[in-house]
């Protein structure tokens, strides 16, 4: 068979197009073996990190602080069920100005008040979503309570009810916008039932939060208290070292309103004393 130069030229392009396709393959190959790799490095990436998270928060705990255990939740992350040392103290703490504000169990309602101006210098952001964007101080909580309410939001979104922030710190200034506010909306007598004066706000600890469901339902609403998170809250707080600070029931002891939403951190062993108890923070400090 003749090769004439159009045949030639013919063959020439095709051969120029077989290699092409080849050398196409072999890139496609090779991005498809990199993009295995890359995934392969970020899963052992997100492994290291999970357990380096896991160890730092379970070394981290101070005083009754949660570590990782089983119980019969499906949470993974809670403290272990142990015989806990009584720290509960022999005399309620004094009125007036609290000579402890960085204890984990400060006593701080409406006879008593954090020094003026004071805020802990161990505040950090907790890992939480919120129901709002942007970096704010209200993100923030001491670091044990921070590393503390991680492992229960985790654990949480495990049992299928998944939380988010509403508000942790709050300055002594905010706190008194805050309480201005509820002032101006809904008169003094009102407002006294539900919100702190500044310098008498639990979230100006550091070791108060408040909460709400992941779908933003009943935010900082008695409504919270018919929710499945409030329910699990109820079960699982003191596994962490949280308690429902104003509980239903106890409103004459606390001097507040029922807030299903407001978890306080007090440390495990103290947390889980309350709630064997029936007390509130006020009657474990024999202040009630």
């Amino acid at each position: 068979m003749s090769t004439g130069p159009e045949q030639e030229a013919r063959l020439a392009a095709l051969e120029q197009e077989v290699r092409a396709a080849r050398e196409a393959e072999a890139h496609r190959r090779i991005r498809r073996h990199r993009a295995v790799a890359l995934l392969a490095l970020l899963a052992v990436i997100a492994v290291v990190v999970l357990v380096v998270a896991a160890l730092t928060g379970a070394g981290s705990s101070g005083e009754g602080g949660a570590a990782p255990s089983t119980t019969a939740s499906t949470s993974t992350s809670a403290a272990p069920t142990t015989t806990e040392p009584d720290i509960r103290p022999a005399v309620a703490p004094p009125t007036g100005t609290t000579p402890d504000p960085a204890s984990l169990l400060v006593l701080v309602d409406r006879q008593r008040r954090l020094p003026p101006g004071w805020a802990p210098p161990d505040l950090v952001d907790t890992k939480l979503p919120f129901a709002f964007t942007g970096p704010s101080p209200k993100r923030m909580l001491r670091a044990e309570a921070a590393a503390a309410v991680d492992r229960l939001s985790f654990a949480a979104a495990a049992d299928g009810v998944a939380m988010m922030g509403v508000s942790g710190f709050r300055s002594e200034q905010s706190q008194q916008e805050v309480y201005e506010s509820y002032v101006g909306n809904e008169g003094e007598a009102a407002a006294n039932t539900f919100s702190a004066k500044a310098g008498h706000s639990e979230h100006q600890t550091g070791l108060a939060i408040d909460l709400m469901g992941i779908d933003g339902t009943c935010p900082a609403e008695p409504c919270f208290g018919e929710t499945p998170q409030a329910a699990w809250l109820v079960d699982h707080a003191d596994e962490f070292g949280f308690i429902i600070r104003y509980p239903e029931g106890k409103e004459e002891v606390t001097t507040y309103q029922a807030e299903p939403w407001h978890l306080r951190y007090v440390g495990v062993p103290a947390a889980k004393a309350m709630v064997a108890g029936g007390m509130t923070l006020e009657e474990y400090l024999r202040a009630a």
